[in-house]
């Protein structure tokens, strides 16, 4: 059985809490080393160095609880630190993100429990084809579950909406239809909109595919 650890979680979604106010963020897990976590968030709260935060990470049926202290807060640079990123199988680039990062001291061991909570998987920027009332629109993944894919597009789509779309991963081009949950301005990035969409049921021959994806998307 593989042991469980913080370093489990690099890559999914994550709340985490201020204690001395109860401030609560919002965010990505974005790498653990030792006792050492990286969390990024698009907030403009004002933190400061000491601050303690109670994080909540979700896994794949597992959930984790750990108090971590601020060590630094660190602006993403767009032109340094690697946030222009290629669509996969594809010549073009994207600017991924526009978020502040936050690196916190782990002041204690992690607690871990099972969890129903629906995991949250961060993806590369995998190409997304959708098919809906305004014809076929194009994106780039953001994120995957077993129940819905966000991605982000230039398309404005409406909320409720039956569509047709396709995913293209290392495992093959994946098909699904699904209902649009919400379409909303992204705030990483600018002049596109960010999407849900929540899957119908996947046909046999996709179901096992999309596991793998959730499991394994890089």
């Amino acid at each position: 059985m593989a042991t469980i650890s913080a370093a489990s979680f690099v890559g999914t979604r994550t709340r985490f809490q201020r204690l001395r106010d109860a401030k609560i963020f919002s965010g990505w897990i974005e790498n653990c080393d030792g006792d050492l976590i990286t969390l990024s968030t698009n907030t403009q709260a004002a933190v400061q160095i000491g601050d303690v935060f109670r994080i909540e990470g979700y896994g794949h049926k597992v959930s984790m609880i750990v108090n971590a202290e601020m060590v630094r807060v660190g602006q993403l640079d767009l032109t340094a630190d690697g946030i222009v990123a290629g669509i996969q199988g594809t010549k073009s680039s994207v600017i991924e993100a526009k978020r502040v990062t936050f690196l916190l001291r782990m002041s204690g061991p992690a607690r871990f429990a099972a969890s129903m909570e629906n995991v949250r998987i961060k993806t590369p920027p995998l190409p997304v084809m959708v098919k809906s009332s305004q014809g076929e629109i194009q994106g780039y993944s953001l994120d995957v579950s077993m129940q819905g894919l966000g991605f982000t597009t230039a398309a404005v789509l409406s909320a409720d909406e039956d569509v047709e779309a396709a995913i293209q991963t290392k495992y093959g081009m994946l098909s699904f239809r699904g209902n649009v949950r919400y379409c909303t301005s992204d705030r990483d990035r600018d002049g596109m909109h960010r999407c849900g969409i929540h899957l119908d049921p996947l046909e046999r021959t996709i179901s096992p595919k999309w596991e793998m994806l959730v499991e394994n998307p890089a």
